[in-house]
């Protein structure tokens, strides 16, 4: 089972999921060209984090699709980024400007919605099943 990894400008790197996340992981970081101390997680394409590095004993293909896009995502946190000079903040085969973050936010804001719709729509008409029989 294989997954493809975009990063940096249009670069895209394919992985084999069949292995421990901490060790997806680290092959994800070595291929694409991140350095040894970041840390990093993917999301999809609607935004949604998967949260890989939370679960290193379990295998990667039980979290990740066949096929699935993901895109790589470095994990700053707000000590790394108060202790840090505004010029040593720029890393963009990580990194997401704020524009791509937001619409990746409306994306899945939008497709939770459509969820919640057809699944209630889909109650509804079970329910209307069930009384007629």
């Amino acid at each position: 089972m294989f997954v493809k990894v975009k990063y940096g400008d249009e670069k895209e790197q394919l992985c084999n999921t069949y292995c421990r996340n901490d060790i997806f992981l680290e092959f994800v970081k070595s291929q694409c060209q991140c350095q040894p101390e970041d840390v990093i997680d993917l999301a999809d394409e609607r935004g949604l984090i998967k949260h890989l590095r939370r679960f290193p004993q379990d295998y990667a293909k039980d979290f990740l699709k066949d096929r699935e896009t993901l895109i790589l995502l470095s994990i700053v946190t707000i000590n790394q980024l108060s202790s840090q000079s505004e010029d040593s903040l720029e890393s963009p085969p990580l990194k997401f400007n704020t524009t791509e973050l937001e619409e990746m936010k409306q994306a899945r804001s939008r497709s939770r919605n459509v969820y919640l719709t057809k699944r209630s729509s889909a109650r509804r008409g079970a329910r209307m099943v069930s009384r007629t029989n």
